[in-house]
């Protein structure tokens, strides 16, 4: 009888780990101040919010939001909606594009990477913004922020670097270094685009 409750028991533990979620890139001390209003609309194409192989390179990887916590999408409305009640701004902002892109064309070229997201489609769905990072000399994460407030348009991007060598894995994002690297893109963005739109409401 024991033994069938330790086999059981080793059955529970084995499913439970299996069915863990994978790593997600953390954004800490994101609070809504004002959960009634909703500074951000979201227009983005359906396309902008999975992880995708993207028609640009061999070698780009669109990271979807379930990589996520929060969506950074939440983090530009928390952000947003703090910098407009302080303005006494009650306007949204529409947000037209909004992506974080993985390209790790320069460790594949260099025999270091074996193809990750084997089961990622390519995709006829082209980028808001072209690579603007160091293609030849490293991998990097890009993000992509295009939308407009009242009328007034804006576009900001991010660059960021990274090298995780021997820690790469099939799937990056189990890196410390590879996330740690898509936050600061990703923060670097949204601070950005925020600087664009308080500039942006003194025209209004």
């Amino acid at each position: 009888m024991m033994i069938k409750h330790i086999g059981l028991l080793f059955l529970f533990i084995f499913f439970t780990a299996c069915a863990a979620p994978k790593q997600q890139i953390q954004f800490e001390n994101v609070l809504r101040y004002d959960h009634a209003f909703m500074a951000v609309n979201d227009n983005r194409p359906s396309q902008e919010r999975k992880s995708k192989r993207v028609k640009l390179t061999d070698f780009v990887i669109r990271l979807g939001e379930d990589n996520f916590s929060p969506r950074p999408i939440e983090v530009l409305d928390a952000k947003a909606a703090y910098l407009l009640r302080k303005l006494g701004y009650e306007k949204s902002i529409e947000i037209d594009h909004f992506e974080i892109l993985n390209f790790y064309g320069y460790s594949a070229s260099q025999n270091r990477t074996k193809e990750p997201y084997d089961e990622f489609k390519s995709s006829t769905y082209t980028p808001s913004v072209p690579l603007v990072g160091p293609v030849n000399d490293s991998d990097f994460i890009q993000c992509n922020l295009n939308g407009a407030i009242a009328g007034q348009t804006f576009s900001v991007h991010a660059v960021e670097p990274y090298d995780i060598k021997d820690q790469a894995t099939v799937f990056p994002i189990e890196s410390r270094l590879f996330r740690k690297s898509v936050k600061a893109a990703t923060e670097h963005c949204i601070d950005k685009a925020i600087g664009k739109i308080k500039s942006l409401t003194k025209n209004v």
